[in-house]
């Protein structure tokens, strides 16, 4: 079979980028906005703390949704091809993100702002239940075995930028007076989703298909059952295990880039410190990603994602010991620490993990549900958790460290209990069905 030249990886892996840079920025502005304005928008008739958690409710909905938008997406992904689905999922969470930013609020409708908030939430949920895994097949599925790792990063790399754009873009809306932001401020973040995703739909749009998908298209190798059912009826095992990889990386990334907001604030240190931290911590997280996939090519996924699992139980306990410090250099050092060194161990050698765990045919399915299901539990339950952790603690923080721990150790038995795949077949749509299930579940 004849790889992709140098400039059409090139072009991929830019597609790929794009995409997961777009989605997570989508998914990131609205956490934001739940740390630091929803409460007051769209919940002001109840107390402060039950507002921020009725903010962090809406958020944690998106969240419950990405499962429903992986089953929809992998289904098409697995059957009709990656590239039409990616541009469909992007379209649909963009198009959500940019609704929200004309939303009504409390006072102008009452309840019912809420709901639209809630419904468009879900919306954004669906397609980014879609979106995650099909970027990571556009990196992976793409120039044979050599360099997955490094190339699976990109996506990832993706997800940083698009912390880091809406960072700044709050950063940004941050220096208007508190009665501007809360007047119209806000909304400009989310308005901005319009030309990000603008532009990511006319990349995804010029992508061809995968190498692996269009040989095994080509072979009629395609699954006659629905994917999802063939994945369960021959993968359960081992997709438990991949849900349990994320674990660790999902409550360190939504510890750091959301719930943060809420508990810097608490401890009266400027949100500007907070988003300038957690900015240069991603800055950081865009250099060492590919680095840690680089190494995973060299010694494999499982001792890399293993050693960040290490490095998150050692950062639990300084990390919310430096923030307390309210000294800005040192609330940088904690954010580089968590999401420089350990969520990027973590995470950077992951698409290609799940990638080489799963046979093409049922792989986007797989993937993306392995992805959300994790997300859905850990990533929108986490605000909630740890901001009722730190009020009946009396505002302490070791019970979200001793949360990080037990995370870490989900992650760290999950992985060890997978097989290693970096040495895993080029392209299993080479082989026949049935040796290929030997060879995937070997």
């Amino acid at each position: 079979m004849k790889l992709v030249n140098n400039r059409t990886q090139s072009k991929i892996l830019f597609g790929s980028l794009i995409g997961n840079t777009v989605e997570i920025y989508d998914f990131i502005i609205y956490g934001t906005a739940a740390a630091l304005i929803f409460n007051k928008l769209f919940f002001p008739s109840i107390s402060p703390l039950a507002g921020i958690l009725a903010a962090f409710a809406t958020n944690a909905v998106g969240f419950g949704a990405r499962p429903l938008g992986s089953l929809i997406f992998g289904h098409f992904g697995d059957r009709i091809g990656r590239r039409y689905t990616q541009v469909v999922t992007l379209l649909l969470t963009g198009s959500a993100t940019a609704l929200i930013g004309v939303l009504p609020t409390y006072q102008d409708v009452g309840v019912f702002a809420a709901f639209l908030l809630v419904m468009l939430r879900i919306v954004q949920g669906i397609g980014y239940g879609g979106e995650w895994g099909g970027a990571v097949l556009l990196a992976t599925e793409n120039g044979g075995r050599k360099g997955r790792g490094f190339r699976g990063s990109w996506p990832i790399i993706g997800e940083i930028m698009g912390v880091v754009f809406a960072t700044i873009s709050f950063s940004l809306v941050s220096l208007l007076s508190d009665s501007e932001f809360q007047a119209w401020g806000w909304r400009i973040p989310f308005l901005l989703s319009i030309p990000l995703t603008t532009v990511g739909i006319i990349i995804r749009m010029r992508l061809g298909e995968t190498d692996l998908f269009a040989k095994l298209k080509t072979n009629k190798l395609l699954t006659n059952k629905p994917p999802v059912r063939e994945l369960f009826q021959k993968q359960k095992r081992r997709l438990l295990l991949a849900v349990g990889t994320g674990a660790a990386h999902t409550l360190v990334f939504y510890t750091t880039t959301v719930f943060i907001y809420r508990y810097t604030e608490q401890l009266g240190i400027p949100k500007s410190t907070a988003l300038l931290a957690v900015m240069i911590g991603s800055i950081v997280a865009m250099v060492t990603t590919p680095i840690a996939g680089l190494i995973s090519d060299r010694i494999g996924r499982r001792y890399v994602m293993m050693a960040g699992t290490v490095l998150t139980v050692i950062f639990a306990f300084p990390f919310f010991w430096l923030v307390g410090t309210k000294v800005t250099g040192l609330i940088i050092v904690a954010c580089v620490l968590m999401l420089g060194l350990a969520w990027a161990a973590i995470l950077g050698p992951k698409p290609a993990l799940l990638t080489e765990l799963f046979p093409t045919k049922y792989r986007y399915s797989a993937v993306s549900l392995s992805y959300s299901i994790n997300i859905a539990i850990v990533g929108g339950l986490t605000p909630i958790v740890a901001t009722s952790l730190v009020a009946v603690t009396g505002g302490a923080s070791w019970g979200v460290s001793l949360l990080m721990i037990t995370a870490s150790l989900i992650t760290f038995t999950a992985v060890k209990l997978l097989p290693e795949g970096k040495d895993a077949l080029e392209d299993d749509s080479q082989i026949s069905p049935s040796s290929e299930e030997r060879q995937i579940t070997a």
